[in-house]
């Protein structure tokens, strides 16, 4: 049986300094319940997941509080798992940073590499490797240089 360690960023800790009280939070917490219930109704899997000390009412045999932003990154635990699957923002580069750690320690992980992380965190930079690549996509445009092309386009961040 393998051993998953799950790792969402808002319940599991990511946000230890900050407050808890995103508009994420709900969605938060949908995707790790989601996980967990694949993993219960799986006999292929053992797993545990972080959670945040100040959501400990919600904790279970199964929860490995944290209590300081180390405990994300503390590599005797994370050496005793399998596999980490690791769900973070790709806000100010979150993602791609702790999928660094992990390949940097040999940490095998149920997410793409670093460069793939990097390449699908930006619209732009996805699009430019898309067209490079001779893959057809939608036009898209840099805030900078984006010129008003027709009366329909989409503006996100």
């Amino acid at each position: 049986m393998k051993k998953i360690l799950i790792y969402e960023h808002l319940t599991g800790g990511g946000l230890l300094n900050e407050d808890l009280s995103s508009d994420l939070m709900n969605e938060a917490k949908l995707i790790l319940s989601s996980i967990i219930a694949s993993c219960d109704r799986s006999h292929n899997y053992d797993y545990n997941y972080f959670l945040d000390n100040r959501l400990k009412n919600h904790s279970t045999d199964r929860s490995i509080i944290t209590y300081e932003y180390e405990d994300l990154y503390n590599l005797s635990l994370i050496k005793k798992y399998d596999y980490i699957l690791p769900i973070l923002p790709e806000i100010d580069s979150n993602l791609s940073n702790y999928v660094k750690f992990l390949e940097k320690n040999n940490i095998k992980k149920v997410i793409s590499d670093t460069r793939t992380v990097d390449i699908c965190s930006d619209k732009l930079i996805f699009y430019k490797y898309m067209t490079k690549n001779i893959i057809p996509v939608i036009p898209t445009y840099g805030s900078l240089n984006f010129k008003h092309r027709s009366d329909k386009y989409i503006l996100k961040d």
